[in-house]
This record gives C-alpha cells, sequence and structure tokens, in this order.
C-alpha cells in the first residue's frame, strides 16, 4: 500500500481527524497514517526547537488565523479580535519554556538514592515527593500562571532537602561538624620528642644554653644582663 501524502494527512490530523479516518480518507494503513503525521511534524517549519504537540498547536492556530484573516481585512470586528488573540496565544506560546514531565521528581529520587536514610526519615521523604509530585503536575497540565506559583513550592522542597543533608550547604555543614581525629600516644610522644626543650645541661645564667631540636644540639651565648628564662 503506497505512503499516503504526508499534508493530507498532517491536515486531516490538524483539523482533530483519528487517525483511523485518516486511514480511510488516503486509503493507507493506520501505521502509515501515523507515520506520515509524524513525518509532517518533523518537517514543519512553524516553529523551530518545539515539542511535537506544541508544533501541531501552533500549525492549528496558523490555519485558524488564514481562515479569519481576510474577513478581517475587510473590517469584520469579530474577526479582527479573533486573529488579535490568535496572534495573541501564538506569541505565549513561542514564549513559553518547554515543559519536562516529571523533572522534579525524578531529579528528587535521584538524590534521595545517593544519601543514607533510615526509617525515622519516611514522613520527611514524603512530604517532599509530595511537593515535588505537586510542582511537576502544575508545570505539566497547568496555565503559564499556575506553573509560575507552582514555583513557589520549591523552597519547601529545598528545607527537607536540607534537613536530609542532601544539599551542598547541608553537606558541607556535616562536613564541618566531624572532629578532628585524636592523636595517637605513640604521635604525641613521637612530637614530645621532635619539640625543642632545653637541656638540662648549661651553666650558669651568663653561661651557654644548649637547645636540642630534631636531634640537633644548638649552642646559645647571651651576653651578660640577660634574664635567664
Amino acid at each position: 500500500m503506497p505512503a499516503p501524502d504526508q499534508k493530507k494527512a498532517f491536515a486531516l490530523f490538524r483539523a482533530a481527524v483519528p487517525y483511523e479516518q485518516i486511514a480511510v480518507q488516503l486509503s493507507c494503513t493506520v501505521a502509515q497514517a501515523k507515520t506520515a503525521v509524524r513525518k509532517a511534524i518533523e518537517a514543519s517549519t512553524v516553529a523551530l526547537d518545539q515539542t511535537a504537540a506544541r508544533i501541531v498547536d501552533l500549525e492549528r492556530i496558523d490555519a485558524l488565523h488564514r481562515a479569519h484573516w481576510q474577513k478581517a481585512l475587510n473590517g469584520d470586528a469579530a474577526a479582527t479580535d479573533r486573529v488579535v488573540k490568535l496572534m495573541q496565544e501564538r506569541q505565549r506560546l513561542l514564549g513559553e519554556p518547554t515543559r519536562v514531565k516529571d523533572a522534579i521528581t525524578d531529579a528528587l529520587e535521584k538524590t534521595l538514592a545517593e544519601i543514607t536514610t533510615t526509617a525515622a526519615d519516611e514522613a520527611l521523604i514524603a512530604s517532599c515527593r509530595q511537593v515535588a509530585r505537586q510542582i511537576d503536575h502544575a508545570v505539566a497540565n497547568g496555565t503559564s500562571l499556575e506553573a509560575t506559583k507552582a514555583m513557589y513550592l520549591l523552597p519547601h522542597l529545598w528545607n527537607g532537602l536540607r534537613e536530609l543533608g542532601a544539599t551542598p550547604a547541608a553537606r558541607a555543614a556535616l562536613n564541618a561538624s566531624v572532629p578532628a581525629p585524636v592523636m595517637t600516644s605513640a604521635l604525641a610522644s613521637s612530637s614530645s620528642r621532635n619539640r625543642p626543650t632545653r637541656s638540662k645541661s648549661r651553666r650558669d645564667s651568663t653561661g651557654p644554653i644548649a637547645l636540642r631540636a630534631s636531634g640537633r644540639l644548638m649552642v646559645i651565648r647571651r651576653t651578660p644582663g640577660e634574664g635567664s628564662s
């Protein structure tokens, strides 16, 4: 069975015709209809670096724009108002960041897998997961305003991660709180032997003083009048 015309398949798909009906109208299989639509989306020049779903929305907006354009040029007030709204919606779609599904939740699970937790942390972990899912749901399904409002939940997630020791600042504080290693008796004895000490054999307060440091004997001569140390 020959492949259907991609432009015709996409025009039907853009008009919300189901794949089964597209296949019937273009005398092809459902799989061929889906392939033709997918290739047409990939070849679309309506926008660059956009998801397939957003490209379809933009194509539909452009089709509606063309349908109302001539009426708007002829002075139809309702058509003019519709064209302006379509242009605003198109601009919004182009300027809106691409929405990534479950981005926060997936990142949280990776973080939790890298830290050590106990059963006592389950309530805190469950809270963090709920916040992450709420943010992801708003970003994936909400309006731009709802997605923006969901970002205000991020500090609550950060607080939970901080309590779990899963933020850079928390890790740094944890490392700083670890006590320095205790010096063993052998190291302490070695350190005291290498510390400069006065030799027991010295003459008087005006004579030479012998100091032993690191196994070397040093003689310091003092002039009369210097106090003995």
